[in-house]
């Protein structure tokens, strides 16, 4: 679902879709989607598109903060391995 949100709706609206359906399905989209982020990279590999695009919306949303330079490398190394 991330993938689509990204891709159909401006930041603004997103969040605010996003906080709704919190809302009303008791459900912290957040939190999953970092789930799902730590369970690819404890596998150490991207194994589907699906994968892949949740790695790269990660990296798109923190590759600018110095604090998380390491993280981006090692998601950077997944995304690439990938296409190998």
């Amino acid at each position: 679902m991330n993938v689509w949100l990204r891709e159909m709706l401006m930041p603004l609206e997103k969040n605010e879709l996003l906080q709704i359906l919190e809302k009303e399905l008791n459900e912290d989209s957040e939190a999953r989607f970092l789930n799902q982020i730590d369970k690819v990279v404890r596998n150490g590999k991207i194994d589907s598109k699906e994968e892949y695009e949740i790695v790269l919306q990660r990296v798109e949303s923190i590759y600018d903060k110095k604090e998380s330079e390491s993280e981006v490398k090692k998601l950077n190394k997944l995304l690439t391995d990938f296409h190998k």
